[in-house]
């Protein structure tokens, strides 16, 4: 654990994707029991399962407005990558 004032207590920020999210919450909780210094940031990021159908192995099967929404979809994916990119940015300063 890391004790309260000693080295790396000021910087320590935890973060956790999906399953290691819930991980990084219980690690910050037992620190604290255990009288430890809780990390400054807890970070949870999450996802939703699997990997995503591409547009050309469903274009065949869906109605147009299926298809529709999907493409705003895919469009969507690129502010995705931005928004993970910040965070990672932020993440890596604090």
């Amino acid at each position: 654990g890391v004790r309260p004032g000693g080295p790396g207590a000021a910087e320590l920020v935890v973060c956790g994707h999906s399953y290691g999210g819930k991980v990084a919450l219980a690690f910050a909780d037992l620190q604290l029991r255990e009288g430890f210094q809780a990390p400054r940031m807890t970070w949870l990021f999450d996802s939703m399962p699997g990997t995503p159908p591409t547009v050309a192995s469903l274009a065949g099967s869906m109605s147009g407005e299926d298809l529709v929404n999907l493409l705003e979809a895919e469009a969507d994916k690129g502010k995705e990558e931005q928004s993970v990119a910040f965070v990672m940015r932020a993440v890596t300063r604090a």
